[in-house]
C-alpha cells in the first residue's frame, strides 16, 4: 500500500485552492442552508453578533459545500443562527445572505476517506474564529480521533500528535492535558468547562482530584460562580496532605505513625513555630520563601485550621481565627493565621539563596486573574480609563482597540516604580506586558479586556471619573468636555460616512483649509517588493492633506484607486512626551473603504472589507496584500 502523506495532500489542497480563480459571492437563503452535524462550535451567547449583523451586514460569507444537489454549511453556524432570528424579528433582507463554495477537489478515490478529510475540513474552517477553551480541548481530541481513523485506512505518515500539532498549532503536552481533563473532570465540572467558567488552567488541576474533592470544587462553583486555579491548587494541597495522614490529620502522626499517647506538655512557642515549618509541606514552604503572604495566610488556615496536636514536640489547636500554642496552659498564646505566616516569614523568607529565588520565581508565570486584581488595585485611575474607554464597545475586537488607544495612544506607556506590579503597554499587535515580583505575564489587550469585563462591570460608578469632584458628585468640566468630544466625534464618524461614500462628489469641499482646489494625487509607482510597498503606505502625506477636522484635530489623506476604492489615512496630533530628547510622531490609522472584494487565500480574505468609512483602521500587513492585487 502507497504511503498516504496527509501533510503533503493538504499542503496541495491549499495550493491548488490558491490557484483557482476568485471564488463567486452566491446568496442563499439561510433556512435552506443545511448545518453540518460535526459542527461542535457553540452558537450560544449570539446577541452581540446578531447586533453586529442588524446594522453592518454579513461581512463575511458563509462558508458552503454542495452535496447530492442541497448546500451544507461548513463554516457560518453562528452567523445562520443570527439571520434566522432576525427573520423571525421581521427583517426579511436576511432571507439573502452571502456565502462561497469551498472549492471541489477530489481527495482520494475512497468515500470513506474523502468524508473524514471533510471532517478535517470542518475544523480547519473555524481556526480563525476566537475560541473558548472547552472548543479548544473538542477540537484537538476530534482531530487526534480522525487522524486515527485515516491511519487505520491508509498507511499514513507520521505520528498521530505531530500530524495534529501541524494541522491545528496544539502541541502535544497540550494534547496531554486535553486527555485528562476529558477522562477525568467530573460531569458538573465539565458543564462548567463547557460554559467558560473555568479556564484549562483550573479544570486540568481539577481533573487531578478524586471524587470528594472534585464534589468539594462544585460547592465552591455553586456558592462563588467560579473555581480559581489557586483554589483547585488548595483543594489539591487538601487532598495531599489527607492521602499521607490517615485518619486525624495531625503533622505528628503524619511524620511519627507510631509515637505514644498525647502529651499536654508545654513547649515554648519560638520552638514549636520552627518545629512547625520543618514539617510542613513542600508547596507551603515555597510559599513562606518566596515572601508570599496571602497564599501562605491561606494555605495554613485552610489546612490547619482544625488541627490538634500534643506530642511533646508540638503542643497546638488550629482554628478559623488562628492558632493556639499550648492549650489550657499558663503558656498558652493565640496568633492569627496572617501574624503565624509573618513569623514563618521573618525567619524563612529571606533564608532562599538569590539564585534559587529566581529560580522558583521564573518558573511561575502571573495569571490574567491576578494582574487583573492588581491593576485595579494599584492603578485605578489608569484601570477606569480603560473601563469607560471599552464601555460601548460591541465585542472583544471592539474592547481591545478603544483599550490600547485610552492607555497607549503613541504606541507605548509604562507603569513602575515604588508600586508593586509594573505594566507596559504597547501597539494593539504588540500587546501588554506585567511584572510582579520576577512573574512576567505578556497578553493581548482582548485578553485583558474580556478578562476585565468579567472581573468588574464597566459601567460600575467606581470608573465614572477618578478627577476632582464635589460632594455632590457633580462631575467636573473636563469629564463634561470629554462627553462633548465624544459626541462629536460619533457625529463626525457619520459625516464622513455620507461624505467618503460620494467618490463622485465634490472633492473640492474637502481640500485643505483656505483652498480651492481639486487635490491631484501623485501617479501610483511601481513597487517590486513589500518594503516599497511599506514605504509608500508611511509616506502618505505626499498625497496632499484632504481634510482638517478642527473639533477633534484629525487630519485626513487620501488616496483613490483606479478599481474603485479608496484608502483615507487618518492623522492626530501627538501626545506631548515630557522631559524626554525623543520627539513623539503623529499617530495615524489607515482605512480601506469600497472596491473589489478582497482576493482569498485558503477561503480567508486577504484584507478587511468595509463598503463604508469604519472606525476600525486596516493593518499594514493587510494593506500591502491589497497593493499587490492592486497593482496586477
Amino acid at each position: 500500500m502507497a504511503k498516504f502523506d496527509l501533510k503533503g495532500m493538504l499542503s496541495e489542497r491549499s495550493a491548488q485552492e490558491i490557484d483557482l480563480p476568485e471564488q463567486k459571492t452566491v446568496y442563499r437563503n439561510p433556512e435552506d442552508l443545511i448545518p453540518s452535524k460535526d459542527n461542535f462550535y457553540s452558537t450560544e451567547d449570539t446577541e452581540k453578533l446578531k447586533q453586529s449583523i442588524r446594522a453592518l451586514g454579513i461581512l463575511q460569507p458563509l462558508l458552503i459545500e454542495e452535496r447530492d444537489g442541497k448546500d451544507y454549511l461548513l463554516a457560518g453556524h453562528r452567523r445562520r443562527k443570527c439571520c434566522l432570528e432576525l427573520i423571525k424579528e421581521g427583517l426579511e433582507r436576511f432571507k439573502r445572505i452571502p456565502c462561497v463554495y469551498k472549492p471541489k477537489i477530489e481527495l482520494s478515490a475512497e468515500t470513506e476517506t474523502d468524508e473524514i478529510v471533510r471532517k478535517m475540513v470542518i475544523i480547519q474552517s473555524n481556526t480563525y474564529r476566537e475560541k473558548t477553551d472547552w472548543e479548544k480541548m473538542t477540537e484537538s481530541l476530534q482531530m487526534e480521533e480522525l487522524v486515527k481513523e485515516l491511519r487505520e485506512k491508509t498507511n499514513l505518515e507520521g505520528k498521530t500528535r505531530e500530524i495534529v500539532s501541524d494541522l491545528i498549532g496544539v502541541s502535544s503536552t497540550q494534547i496531554g492535558r486535553y486527555h485528562s481533563i476529558s477522562s477525568n473532570l467530573s460531569g458538573e465540572l465539565m458543564d462548567a468547562f463547557k460554559q467558560n467558567k473555568l479556564n484549562v488552567s483550573t479544570a486540568a488541576e481539577l481533573a487531578g482530584l478524586n471524587d470528594k474533592y472534585q464534589n468539594e470544587a462544585c460547592k465552591i462553583l455553586s456558592e462563588v460562580g467560579q473555581v480559581t486555579l489557586n483554589a483547585a491548587k488548595l483543594l489539591k494541597a487538601q487532598q495531599e496532605q489527607e492521602r499521607d495522614i490517615p485518619g486525624q490529620m495531625t503533622i505528628d502522626q503524619a511524620l511519627h505513625p507510631h509515637k505514644p499517647e498525647e502529651i499536654n506538655t508545654p513547649v515554648p512557642v519560638d520552638i514549636q513555630i520552627d518545629r512547625f515549618y520543618e514539617s510542613l509541606r513542600k508547596n507551603i514552604e515555597t510559599y513562606v520563601k518566596k515572601s508570599d503572604l496571602n497564599m501562605t495566610t491561606y494555605m495554613l488556615s485552610a489546612l490547619y485550621g482544625t488541627v490538634r496536636v500534643r506530642n511533646g514536640q508540638l503542643n497546638y489547636q488550629g482554628s478559623k481565627e488562628g492558632i493556639l500554642f499550648n492549650v489550657g496552659s499558663d503558656q498558652e498564646e493565640l496568633m492569627s493565621w496572617t501574624d503565624f505566616s509573618k513569623k514563618l516569614i521573618e525567619k524563612y523568607g529571606k533564608k532562599q539563596k538569590p539564585v534559587k529565588m529566581a529560580a522558583v520565581d521564573e518558573s511561575e508565570e502571573l495569571t490574567i486573574q491576578e494582574v487583573i486584581t492588581m491593576f485595579h488595585d494599584e492603578y485605578l485611575e489608569t484601570f477606569a480609563k480603560m473601563m469607560r474607554a471599552i464601555r460601548l464597545a460591541k465585542n472583544n475586537q471592539e474592547s481591545a482597540f478603544m483599550a490600547q488607544k485610552a492607555l497607549a495612544p503613541n504606541g507605548f506607556r509604562g507603569f513602575s516604580g515604588p508600586r508593586m506590579m509594573s505594566c507596559d503597554f504597547r501597539s494593539l499587535s504588540a500587546g501588554t506586558k506585567f511584572e510582579y515580583k520576577g512573574r512576567t505575564l505578556n497578553t493581548s489587550y482582548r485578553c485583558l479586556t474580556s478578562q476585565a469585563k468579567l472581573m468588574y462591570d464597566p459601567f460600575s460608578h467606581e470608573f465614572d471619573d477618578l478627577g476632582d469632584q464635589s460632594a455632590a458628585g457633580v462631575p467636573d468640566n473636563q469629564q463634561q468636555d470629554d462627553f462633548v468630544k465624544d459626541t462629536k466625534i460619533e457625529e463626525r464618524i457619520v459625516e464622513l460616512n455620507n461624505t467618503f461614500l460620494d467618490y463622485s462628489g465634490n472633492i473640492t469641499e474637502m481640500a485643505p483649509a483656505g483652498s480651492s482646489e481639486t487635490l491631484i494625487q501623485p501617479p501610483l509607482p511601481v513597487m517590486k517588493n513589500n518594503d516599497q510597498r511599506k514605504e509608500w503606505l508611511r509616506k502618505y502625506k505626499e498625497w496632499g492633506l484632504w481634510y482638517t477636522d478642527e473639533h477633534i484635530g484629525a487630519r485626513y489623506y487620501k488616496y483613490d484607486f483606479e478599481n474603485g476604492t479608496r484608502l483615507i489615512v487618518e492623522e492626530y496630533d501627538p501626545e506631548p512626551v515630557h522631559n524626554s530628547p525623543w520627539t513623539s510622531n503623529e499617530p495615524y490609522y489607515m482605512h480601506l473603504v469600497g472596491g473589489p472584494e478582497p482576493e482569498r487565500n485558503n477561503g480567508m480574505p486577504k484584507w478587511t472589507y468595509h463598503s463604508k468609512y469604519n472606525k476600525y483602521p486596516n493593518s499594514e500587513t493587510e494593506l500591502v496584500e491589497f497593493l499587490k492585487g492592486a497593482q496586477k
